[in-house]
């Protein structure tokens, strides 16, 4: 049986959950800035990659 996709849908799942439930504690600057940090990160990965 391949498990790996059940391990990546529970990983997305409960970090969903716990983001939802956690992301009030976080300060409103973080919050404001995650979304470009991570779109960043993401650009740069790619670029890194060369796709």
């Amino acid at each position: 049986m391949v498990t790996g996709p059940f391990i990546n849908a529970s990983a997305v799942l409960v970090g969903g959950v716990l983001g939802a439930l956690l992301s009030q504690r976080l300060p409103e600057r973080i919050r404001t800035s995650m979304t470009s940090i991570f779109g960043l990160a993401s650009l740069g990965i790619g670029i890194f990659t060369g796709h």
